[in-house]
């Protein structure tokens, strides 16, 4: 594996990123050549329906403030001076697609409460159209990092409105009873696959990247729970499935802003690229 790390991380950069091209065009046409997927109607019956203190499926409803709250201390710490110190970011520019992720972050909390105090397909979109911003926005963000600030600002500015377009296309489909949600699944699929590909391509140029992988894992978690709403509330009749998924994904995001406040700019070059000795072992700490 080290050896193919370093083999891959010698390619030249074009090379690198017409890879990543390439697997990103795949899965879009691997979408677009896909039947429409449909929204089905029994999305919407959670396993939880507890109403306390007058509000219906209030665990659901109550668990989104995990959300308010990490999104809310990302936002902080991005837009106040503390960001700057200590080489946290090598570009300035570089905060601002996190900036959008945490404000992506704050206002599922608020879309997602407004879904699932009656959820429907049409209260569905204001829980989807922020969620977008925060798969589109950490993607740039990574690209920023590990391949090209002016890439990662541009590709920022592309997959936001596209993210945004892909839930507004399945509602008004919706809307006219064929609702295709084929391109808003391939927005959250591209950081799933293209952020681990990118890691391994690129070295890093900060430390602290290894709370990326608590982010990835305890996102793919929660989308394990989400599939398992009602077997994980039947197992207990405690939190189910559904609510696990809203605090797994604040989690996710609480190691995004571990990562960003403990981080520093690595001052050496990588020796993944740098290779002295070709036989010498490679560091994957650094990853």
């Amino acid at each position: 594996m080290e050896v193919v790390l370093r083999r891959i991380r010698q390619l030249d950069t074009s090379v690198r990123v017409t890879i990543l091209s390439a697997a990103a065009v795949a899965l879009v046409v691997a979408a677009a050549v896909q039947q429409p997927i449909h929204q089905p109607l029994s999305y919407h019956r959670f396993a939880d329906h507890r109403s306390w203190f007058g509000i219906p499926n209030f665990l659901d409803v109550m668990s989104n403030l995990a959300f308010l709250v990490t999104g809310a201390v990302g936002l902080i710490f991005l837009l106040s001076s503390n960001s700057r110190r200590g080489r946290r970011f090598c570009d300035a520019r570089e905060r601002w697609p996190y900036v959008v992720a945490f404000a992506g972050v704050v206002l599922t909390c608020f879309g997602s409460i407004y879904y699932h105090v009656n959820p429907n397909n049409k209260t569905l979109v204001w829980d989807r159209l922020p969620m977008t911003l925060i798969f589109t926005s950490l993607l740039a963000a990574i690209v920023c990092e590990r391949i090209s600030v002016r890439g990662g600002l541009i590709l920022e500015a592309l997959l936001v409105p596209i993210g945004l377009w892909t839930v507004v296309y399945w509602s008004m489909g919706d809307a006219h009873g064929n609702g295709d949600l084929r391109f808003y699944l391939l927005v959250q699929l591209l950081p799933v696959f293209g952020i681990p590909l990118i890691l391994a391509f690129f070295p890093p140029r900060y430390t602290s990247n290894k709370n990326l992988a608590f982010v990835l894992g305890f996102y793919v978690l929660a989308k394990i729970f989400e599939l398992l709403d009602r077997p994980v509330y039947a197992a207990g009749h405690f939190l189910s499935g559904h609510t696990w998924k809203h605090i797994f994904s604040a989690i996710a995001a609480y190691y995004l802003v571990r990562m960003l406040k403990s981080r520093k700019a690595l001052l050496t070059p990588d020796p993944v690229i740098v290779v002295e000795n070709p036989s010498s072992p490679i560091p994957l700490s650094r990853l």
